[in-house]
């Protein structure tokens, strides 16, 4: 395996990681503890393998900007264990993360000039998911009522509408409203009414790797139809991620796919959150970045989107997301990054001196344009580029972009020869 880390004013740097089989047995032991509800032990080992390379050449970083691949795909880096050395600090303590699907559509995201979208917000949730049919309790959507969850979405409506007063009211699909049908109404460059620059939707997302063993076995001939409909639908990459929608229980048609999701044009949508479960998760795929909902996401236009790593509480899940939109209604929309970061720390410490496990809080990631990355408006920022200036005095450029690329061992070495021609032929500086 091999990192790439490209950093402005700096030539770029190939660290080799070593075999990519111990790097991934680690990631999944790290994960399996995590999904536990514990603190790994595993991370201080998974650091030496991932993190540790890194570090010479991030003298001075604060902010790093991961587009993995791979196994690494499904690794949060702000909860490995932090550089301090004290016992309970976590790599979020000391840096702010963001993500990228892939390197070319990072550059090309964040360097395009924004496109008016007149501000308005569209929030979806409280969706219907119908009865569940005889046989396929498996593949079943439970409702997300509970815990709340009226009082939450109706507290981010009023929200938006108060950080944003000249832009048109928010918009609330909730119960059989939020639909297939109208979720991509709501995107239809036809429809004449104002975009929507900002989108909360929560429901069920689902990804899995397709083979017989997912699906149910019944002779049930209804059961059996609704297994093969399914079967067909969910045959390519982008149709094995998708968004549990309206009667999703009782028909493919109330599943948004990945596939319909790329379809969209979500032009001027400036954040696109998703508050599911497992929404980050998809494919390998050499040099392509991660075939998963995020990634549809942008390739539809969204310049930025918040997506999960795996199955969060709801309830930890909505306390998240009500900080995450606090901070970015007090600090404006040029510090999303921030803002996900310190409603991680928030909630990280919620539960006292004991920090609380990384799964309720470490899973939500943001992937696409990070925003303002200066920190001249947030404190904490402020703090650690102070901190870091102090241990590194004058080393300058607080941005990096670690892009980790995983290939077969034979297309490694292939992959290595061919970064060293394009640094010769094109001869400039990094990002």
């Amino acid at each position: 395996m091999l990192a790439f880390v490209l950093r402005r004013g700096h030539d770029p740097v190939v660290v080799a990681l070593g075999p990519q089989k111990p790097i991934s047995e680690a990631i999944t032991l790290w994960r399996k503890t995590v999904a536990a509800g514990q603190v790994p032990a595993s991370g201080r080992a998974l650091s030496d393998l991932l993190w540790q390379p890194l570090r010479p050449h991030l003298k001075g970083v604060v902010t790093v900007i991961v587009s993995p691949e791979g196994p690494v795909s499904g690794l949060p880096f702000s909860a490995l264990p932090g550089d301090s050395g004290k016992p309970e600090s976590v790599l979020l303590d000391e840096y702010v993360f963001g993500y990228a699907t892939s390197v070319q559509q990072w550059l090309r995201r964040t360097s395009r000039p924004k496109q008016n979208s007149g501000g308005g917000a569209l929030v979806v949730g409280l969706v219907n998911y119908g009865p569940v049919r005889p046989g396929l309790e498996r593949m079943a959507f439970t409702p997300l009522q509970a815990h709340g969850a009226k009082e939450h979405l109706e507290a981010l409506v009023e929200g938006f509408r108060r950080s944003s007063p000249a832009a048109p009211r928010p918009k609330f699909l909730k119960g059989e409203e939020a639909s297939v049908d109208n979720i991509r109404g709501a995107f239809d460059p036809g429809r004449g009414g104002p975009r929507y620059k900002y989108v909360h939707l929560e429901t069920h997302g689902f990804w899995t790797p397709f083979n017989e063993s997912n699906w149910p076995r019944s002779d049930k001939k209804e059961a059996k139809d609704a297994a093969l409909k399914l079967d067909g639908l969910l045959q390519s990459s982008e149709f094995r991620a998708g968004l549990a929608l309206d009667r999703a229980n009782e028909s493919s048609r109330g599943v948004l796919t990945g596939e319909e999701l790329a379809a969209l044009d979500l032009h001027g949508v400036d954040l696109f959150t998703l508050a599911v479960c497992e929404s980050g998760v998809g494919d390998v795929v050499p040099n392509a970045g991660s075939l998963a909902l995020q990634q549809a996401l942008q390739g539809a236009g969204a310049r930025t989107t918040v997506s999960g790593l795996w199955k969060v509480p709801v309830v930890e899940t909505r306390a998240l997301m009500a900080e995450f939109y606090k901070n970015l209604w007090a600090h404006g929309e040029g510090q999303k990054l921030v803002a996900l970061r310190n409603a991680q720390l928030a909630l990280r410490r919620c539960a006292g001196p004991q920090p609380m496990p990384p799964i309720y809080w470490a899973g939500w990631v943001m992937s696409g344009d990070p925003g303002d990355l200066s920190g001249r408006n947030d404190p904490v920022a402020q703090q650690l580029n102070e901190a870091e200036e102090n241990r590194q005095p004058g080393a300058g450029g607080r941005i990096a972009i670690a892009a980790t690329l995983v290939l077969v061992a034979i297309a490694l070495m292939c992959a290595a020869g061919i970064w060293r021609v394009r640094r010769k032929r094109t001869q400039r500086p990094g990002v």
